[in-house]
């Protein structure tokens, strides 16, 4: 179910954010608590899945809006701490969303992130020196995390083999 935001939330005034996050108040509790917990892509190694799992990641996309969202609501209200947290978040999220995945989860997992350090780019002159200072290890955590992007590779290729046989192994060879 896609989200009732623009794609640009700098449309959006503080009191049309708050309207639509708390619609969502539910959702983004759930989000923060997976947030908390070890995540990967469900791979199936089946030409249908493709299909299947590219519905699944436009509404996990619309998750990180709501993400963007809330810290846009927070940089609103000038709660700058809050929103670079928010932002961290959204990046944390775009990790998960591509760990274990393939190129697709990977694009969709960078679209986020890109939102998220444009965020944090905005904010980070307007952050005191403490506040700059408290979003280094955390940044440093997720890149530290982050999944390699030769092992998204390499299982694409995995994947592609197992789910269309020769014909894929073919057109790999082809290139």
């Amino acid at each position: 179910m896609p989200l009732p935001f623009p794609q640009n939330l700098d449309r959006l005034t503080t009191l049309e954010l708050e309207k639509a996050l708390t619609a969502q108040t539910q959702r983004l509790a759930l989000i923060h608590l997976g947030l908390n917990r070890k995540s990967q892509v469900t791979l199936s190694n089946s030409q249908p899945y493709l299909l299947i799992h590219t519905e699944e990641l436009g509404r996990l996309a619309t998750f990180g809006q709501l993400l963007a969202a809330q810290a846009r609501h927070f940089e609103l209200q000038t709660n700058l701490p809050a929103a670079a947290a928010a932002y961290l978040d959204l990046i944390q999220y775009a990790h998960a969303l591509s760990r274990g995945g393939l190129l697709i989860d990977r694009l969709v997992g960078l679209a986020a992130e890109k939102n998220a350090i444009a965020g944090l780019f905005a904010l980070h002159q307007k952050l005191s020196t403490p506040d700059c200072h408290a979003l280094i290890k955390p940044l440093h955590t997720i890149d530290t995390d982050a999944e390699p992007f030769q092992q998204t590779l390499d299982r694409e290729r995995a994947w592609a083999n197992a789910s269309f046989g020769w014909s894929s192994r073919l057109l790999y060879l082809l290139k």
